[in-house]
């Protein structure tokens, strides 16, 4: 499977049922919980890229090399490939937005795909006319106070979760899952095998052919209902 037929795979499924299949591989713990979505109606997948923030210290400016090294806040936008989803570790800091409208485009017009952020957004009203999908933890009117960018393209803490750069980034209305590479192509499969079976039941509980009791857990009886469906392609 090619990344964009995984990519599109995806975007045909829910996260719930993405997290189910990680769930079965033990991985419990890559559902990012606490932040709004700015564009429910829309789905996001990509490729994990990083950035890293500490809380401001003006001795770790020099000792960390940070302007030497260009970590400013553009530093994740200006290397991002079509593709990207753009995660933020930003401390959890909400006194002011790490992230706005120009920083925004600068991602899209590189082809990224999202911005996840633990960390404050600013200009929402501006992004709302853009095409990004941005999951954030809150919002603030003052630009970036209190926090720098120490570190890009490494691993990250995202409220709670761990993200590498390289995973699947996936988001839907509910949230954002974070999917290990090497598991993408089986969550990706098997979480629209579930969903063709959930859309079945769904169906049949809907149509009045069958009660809840017979379908949740799936008797027998519909079990061998489903093989035959499936078969048949349908």
């Amino acid at each position: 499977m090619t990344e964009a037929e995984l990519f599109d795979t995806l975007r045909g499924v829910c996260v719930d049922s993405a997290w189910s299949i990680l769930a079965r591989n033990g991985l419990h713990d890559t559902f990012v919980q606490g932040l709004q979505c700015l564009f429910p109606d829309r789905k996001m997948v990509g490729r994990a890229i990083t950035m890293k923030y500490l809380p401001h210290r003006a001795d770790l400016v020099e000792s960390l090399r940070i302007r030497e090294r260009g970590l400013g806040n553009n530093v994740g936008p200006r290397n991002a490939t079509p593709g990207d989803v753009l995660v933020i570790d930003a401390c959890g800091i909400t006194n002011g937005g790490a992230f706005g409208d120009i920083l925004v485009a600068g991602l899209q017009a590189n082809g990224g795909e999202g911005i996840v952020i633990h960390g404050a957004m600013r200009d929402l009203a501006a992004i709302r006319e853009m095409d990004t999908p941005v999951y954030y933890t809150d919002t603030h009117a003052a630009g970036s106070r209190g926090i720098m960018c120490v570190d890009y393209n490494v691993p990250v803490e995202c409220a709670g979760v761990a993200v590498v750069p390289g995973d699947v980034i996936f988001g839907d209305c509910e949230g954002v899952l974070v999917i290990p590479a090497h598991l993408a192509e089986e969550v990706a499969v098997e979480a629209a095998a579930l969903e063709h079976k959930e859309n079945f039941v769904r169906s049949k509980i809907e149509s009045g052919a069958v009660k809840v009791e017979k379908a949740y857990p799936m008797s027998a009886e519909l079990q061998a209902e489903y093989e035959e469906f499936r078969k048949a392609g349908s």
